[in-house]
């Protein structure tokens, strides 16, 4: 990372590049960290859970989730490390998502459409 920088920095700035490109889409994009914008309604914490969304069924939060705004389901989720993360907690990211059943976002709850998991 650059001197002056903080930790999701660049995640925040892509996060909202996407948030303003999309937004006159089929799709609305949210994303944690801040591009450090004045506008940013849809800075958020997604946080993938499976059974009832509790400290008990989540492990993280996720960077960008991309919510289809015709089918109302989540297409999209990113987790992106800026930092040397150890390998053990990339590795939990990774499976907090893959053990996933849905994404809470600002409060709604969104299953998963269909997905591509790489």
């Amino acid at each position: 990372m650059d001197e002056g920088s903080y930790s999701g920095e660049y995640t925040g700035k892509l996060g909202y590049s996407l948030y303003k490109k999309y937004l006159d889409s089929a799709h609305t994009v949210y994303y944690a960290h801040s591009g450090k914008e004045n506008d940013e309604p849809n800075l958020c914490h997604p946080t993938p859970f499976f059974g009832e969304c509790s400290n008990a069924s989540t492990l993280s939060w996720v960077d960008i989730a991309v919510v289809n705004k015709k089918t109302d389901s989540v297409e999209l989720i990113a987790e992106i490390e800026e930092s040397g993360a150890e390998p053990k907690k990339v590795i939990g990211d990774v499976v907090n998502i893959m053990l996933s059943e849905q994404v809470r976002i600002n409060g709604k709850d969104y299953g998963y459409g269909d997905i591509t998991f790489i």
